[in-house]
């Protein structure tokens, strides 16, 4: 459910097309991989977990959104959980070829849920922008 609301606040603040969840089957076995957004044809990938971010990064999120890019063939990932104003926000790290970057929505009860919304989108939307893109604009036209 998280990750669905995710999606569907991104297709509302950046436009439909965006972004969208799509699964990769390994070639020899039965076994997919569901990364929970999917940006482009794809251009990169995305991981939600329903968790505090708490300051590190976490061994197991970053090996599954690492493995979630290879199996899409793209060097672009993010890791999206949840923070607390007093956390410090990562640094993007690097796994060979891929660079992931973790984004938050801030999970504070005095800060109003559409103004974390709108943070989280134009964060996302700026990473897209930061790829060499013009942000979610220049994903619009992907199906």
């Amino acid at each position: 459910m998280v990750e669905a609301g995710i999606r569907a606040m991104l297709a509302e603040r950046l436009g439909a097309g965006v972004v969208r969840k799509e699964g990769r089957q390994l070639v020899g076995s039965t076994m997919t991989f569901n990364p929970d957004l999917v940006f482009g044809a794809p251009h990169a990938i995305g991981d939600v977990k329903y968790k505090l971010a708490g300051g590190e990064w976490d061994r197991g999120d970053l090996y599954q959104v690492v493995a979630f890019a290879a199996a899409f063939r793209v060097t672009e990932a993010i890791l999206v959980r949840f923070r607390r104003s007093d956390v410090t926000p990562l640094p993007d790290v690097r796994v060979g070829d891929i660079r992931v970057r973790e984004l938050t929505w801030l999970a504070d009860p005095q800060d109003p849920a559409a103004a974390s919304a709108a943070a989280l989108a134009a964060d996302i939307d700026a990473w897209l922008g930061d790829l060499g893109g013009r942000g979610a604009a220049s994903l619009h036209l992907v199906a």
